[in-house]
């Protein structure tokens, strides 16, 4: 999964540098900049992580052919060309406009990010892979993640601009939790291979007892 731990270090960079800067006042515009901005190659990396979740846990289970990768890849850049688009289109300044393209793009991501949700059932009813599998890890991040900014847009749309404090701290919170789920699967994964390794090292060790008693008991008849 290389995409995504790409994603979880470019996650990482921007959660420190925004965190740097700072939201006050006086860093206002450098922050703004910085968060919109990397919201692009975010939400790429997401889609990609989705592409290469897809590959890994359902390509091998259910025979896809590359025309399902083409399609996704030839939806992708509909929907960046699309936000592009909007954003030169969209009335008022050049930070109205980043805003408007990046929207399309992050509501598009969530939408797929709570789609997870369906492909969650079918990896582990469906398919029968366990819960600590990593495919399942990264769709159950994912999938939350993406039901919570969801959540979000819906009211932000519904109720207007007097939630858009509540907005960003509910979308911190879906990262935050996304984030959570993410560590407690890759602290499970780590612990069951080293389980394995020690039952597997044990068992060696037993076996290679057992055929070294069998070789000295040899020699020893031999000898009398």
């Amino acid at each position: 999964y290389s995409v995504f731990w790409s994603y979880l270090v470019l996650d990482v960079l921007r959660t420190t540098i925004l965190f740097s800067i700072g939201n006050d006042t006086a860093h206002y515009r450098e922050y703004f900049y910085v968060f919109w901005i990397s919201e692009i190659p975010a939400c790429l990396l997401a889609f990609l992580t989705v592409l290469e979740l897809f590959r890994h846990a359902f390509s091998p289970r259910l025979g896809l052919s590359g025309r399902g990768v083409a399609l996704f890849r030839l939806s992708l850049c509909t929907l960046f060309a699309t936000a592009a688009v909007v954003a030169l289109m969209s009335p008022g300044s050049d930070a109205n406009r980043l805003i408007a393209g990046v929207i399309i793009i992050k509501r598009a991501e969530s939408l797929v990010l709570f789609g997870l949700w369906a492909a969650l059932f079918v990896l582990v009813f469906g398919m029968g892979l366990p819960w600590g599998n990593y495919s399942v890890g990264i769709a159950a991040g994912f999938a939350v993640n993406g039901a919570t900014e969801v959540a979000s847009w819906a009211l932000r749309a519904y109720y207007g601009r007097t939630l858009n404090h509540y907005l960003v701290w509910s979308l911190l919170v879906g990262g935050f939790c996304q984030a959570l789920l993410w560590a407690a699967f890759i602290l499970r994964a780590q612990h069951d291979i080293s389980v394995h390794s020690g039952d597997f090292s044990a068992t060696e060790l037993r076996s290679r007892t057992e055929r070294l008693s069998e070789q000295i008991a040899v020699l020893l008849e031999r000898r009398w």
